[in-house]
């Protein structure tokens, strides 16, 4: 898998709480893939999938947090998929990031007249974990929940939304990994 996947990639789940799991592969194995390899990193991640984040804005988190974040986003992403029971642990984690998430957010009305949520006094690395956790606990709480798949690539172990009609997506992505996949099996029908 090349290092461009997740910036070619983004936004491609229908929830920014899963692009952001989607910023490894293989989470805590031997065979894990990093994008997140510095503080910039996130920040461009963040940039490029429309969370806008000064670079300078400050945060109190840092890389180590931001990833730790991510592995218990992920661990509730696979008990919910599974309609597992996740470890305490996990859901007390995420629920503090929540209430620390809400704490920073409020109901403002734009220009046009529209209600949306906004983060306010937070920066960096931290508005993108808002960002990213009130995004996630939607999803977790929602019926599309029931729709969330893990990609079928044996290269990839990716999360995204199903939105075809009848259910039956199992790559994350045909460009990326459903062409490769279907190559390999051509090629070893093939061979036999």
């Amino acid at each position: 898998m090349n290092e461009t996947k997740p910036f070619q990639l983004s936004k491609s789940t229908g929830n920014v709480g899963l692009d952001f799991i989607n910023s490894a592969n293989f989470h805590r194995t031997e065979n894990h893939q990093e994008w997140f390899n510095s503080e910039m990193d996130v920040l461009k991640w963040a940039n490029y999938t429309g969370i806008i984040v000064e670079e300078d804005s400050g945060s109190a988190m840092n890389l180590a947090e931001i990833i730790e974040l991510r592995e218990v986003m992920y661990r509730l992403a696979i008990h919910a998929i599974k309609r597992t029971i996740a470890t305490a642990d996990d859901s007390r984690t995420f629920n503090e990031w929540i209430k620390h998430a809400q704490k920073h957010t409020e109901v403002t009305q734009n220009e046009a007249g529209v209600f949306e949520k906004k983060l306010i006094g937070a920066g960096g690395l931290t508005k993108i974990a808002y960002i990213v956790v009130l995004a996630f606990g939607d999803l977790i709480m929602s019926k599309t929940i029931q729709k969330v798949k893990q990609c079928q690539s044996s290269r990839c172990e990716w999360l995204f939304i199903d939105q075809t009609k009848n259910q039956s997506k199992q790559w994350c992505s045909m460009k990326a990994c459903g062409n490769r996949e279907k190559a390999k099996r051509f090629y070893h029908s093939t061979k036999k």
